[in-house]
């Protein structure tokens, strides 16, 4: 999730997404780290899989690194199971990335889980390096230990919000080099014997440091675009809304804001056509509200029905609620802080 920024960028920001808040949650474990050896890599993988039909999407949610129980009680309170569980690896250290036994055993076998896969890790690294190959080991260990851990199916997003300038592997100083690393990734963990990963391009919504389709890695090494999207807007007549509005005036700024995170540069439609060109379906691993002392829409129950409805008529291979705390303040669906809202999710992604 990218962090704030002032000034005039910030006007053209329609859903940033706030790093710290996966880098808070996330540096929590420390996994046992794996012995590798270095080989080439292999060669390319075959073709995608297929595009699911529009309205077949897997439905889940983000709660944080591991919180089982969380997820469990997410799934109880909304009346349907979850279909997919976002997480995010160790984003420290490349040992803890080759071994992340501590996700895997507490998420299970078979779980249909969506990683967040680190490019660089806070020890170092760079785009260039890992395009020539010096973390092929660290990334076969991963393919192995989730392979053997029962995740060989698990979603990967490589690189994710590479678009934004809040992580380390972020790319619009060398598009080129990033998509090299991708793809050579993609090529490492695809060659371990029984590998069925299923992988993810997913820059955030809105123009950000570059046009993300620079680094576009090619597709016969994508299997969905993703799409991390949040009720935060800086354009004219959306966000900040007044205090003391009415009711109507609240639903009027809530639906130019919708508007716009549609109609904006590289907002959803110009990414809804970006990946029927390419043939991909989109998905949504991160989505969610945003009080609006951060410059969010509140309890926006307009965000809910109108993306819920954009998603159920396109092919979107899953989507998840962002139900949780970050440096954009409290997402939670089940805060208290969102009661109309949270009772149109219920409506829209319950039973």
């Amino acid at each position: 999730m990218s962090k704030v920024r002032r000034g005039a960028r910030q006007r053209r920001l329609v859903a940033p997404v706030v790093a710290v808040a996966f880098l808070a949650s996330v540096i929590t474990a420390t996994a046992v780290p794996a012995s590798v050896t270095t080989t080439a890599a292999q060669p390319p993988r075959g073709p995608s899989h297929g595009i699911p039909v529009a309205g077949a999407t897997a439905s889940g949610t983000y709660q944080g690194p591991c919180r089982v129980a969380a997820a469990a009680e997410f799934a109880r309170w909304r009346g349907t199971p979850n279909g997919v569980i976002v997480d995010t690896l160790d984003l420290r250290r490349w040992s803890t990335l080759a071994s992340p036994k501590w996700w895997t055993a507490c998420w299970g076998r078979g779980a249909p889980v969506v990683y967040g896969v680190a490019m660089i890790m806070g020890e170092g690294g760079s785009l260039a390096s890992g395009a020539a190959g010096a973390q092929d080991a660290t990334y076969r260990a991963l393919a192995r230990t989730l392979v053997a851990e029962g995740q060989a199916h698990a979603w990967l997003r490589l690189g994710f919000e590479f678009n934004g300038s809040w992580y380390p592997w972020r790319a619009a100083g060398d598009p080129a080099a990033f998509a090299s690393f991708y793809r050579r990734i993609v090529t490492v963990m695809s060659s371990v014997p029984g590998a069925a990963f299923r992988y993810v391009w997913n820059p955030t919504l809105g123009a950000e440091a570059f046009p993300a389709e620079k680094a576009w890695p090619g597709n016969a090494y994508v299997d969905a675009i993703g799409l991390d999207v949040y009720d935060v807007s800086y354009a004219p007549g959306t966000y900040p809304i007044p205090d003391g509005s009415s009711a109507s005036a609240v639903k009027e700024r809530h639906e130019a804001a919708w508007r716009h995170y549609r109609t904006m540069d590289h907002g959803l439609d110009w990414w809804a056509r970006y990946a029927r060109q390419r043939h991909k379906p989109l998905a949504l691993p991160e989505w969610g509200l945003v009080p609006r002392h951060h410059h969010g829409g509140g309890d926006n129950a307009v965000f809910i029905e109108r993306l819920s409805t954009w998603m159920k008529h396109r092919p979107l291979a899953f989507e998840s609620y962002f139900d949780a705390i970050g440096a954009l303040g409290d997402h939670r669906l089940r805060s208290g802080q969102y009661p109309r809202a949270a009772q149109r999710y219920r409506e829209r992604f319950g039973r």
